[in-house]
């Protein structure tokens, strides 16, 4: 959606995949899409380059990892490592053919200071539920990140009538 002067407006509808536990109060290791508003911060994905409107993209790489793990300073963060322990996510073990190519491309939902869990995205959908991010299938993805700019964010919400509380 596009925001107005009149209200939103629609520009993109997409069939998703959230969180195996809905959309609500979310922590790490929930499976809940967390409810809220986020800033999109940035894109990456397989491909060198993706094109976009403004916003930053980055190349997963064989170091490439989001640290998950609660302990770890660098929480919550996209890290390159020659080494991550297993609770942290190797981008670029998501990049495979189908149904692992969730990371073929994404966009950082930025949750920082939020306490409600690490590495959310909007990703390339599969066949099942996700771990607390939203899919959608790859040519969604990529029309959304060519429109999306600096100051984009996504509303995750229940139903309609609470993004009248955004």
């Amino acid at each position: 959606m596009a925001k107005t002067n009149r209200g939103c407006k629609n520009t993109l509808t997409s069939a998703s995949r959230i969180g195996a536990a809905g959309i609500g109060n979310s922590h790490e290791g929930s499976s809940t899409t967390p409810k809220g508003v986020y800033h999109l911060s940035f894109a990456f994905g397989k491909a060198a380059s993706a094109r976009t409107s403004g916003m930053a993209y980055r190349q997963i790489n064989r170091k490439s990892y989001w640290i998950e793990d609660p302990h770890d300073r660098q929480y919550n963060t996209w890290q390159n490592r020659n080494w991550a322990n297993n609770k942290n996510e190797h981008l670029i073990d998501y990049t495979k053919a189908a149904p692992h190519n969730q990371y073929q491309l994404a966009i950082v939902m930025d949750n920082h200071g939020q306490h409600n869990g690490s590495g959310f995205f909007i990703h390339v959908k599969n066949q099942w539920a996700t771990a607390g991010c939203v899919s959608i299938n790859y040519n969604d993805v990529r029309t959304l990140l060519s429109r999306l700019g600096t100051k984009a964010y996504v509303v995750d919400v229940q139903n309609r009538a609470q993004l009248q509380n955004y």
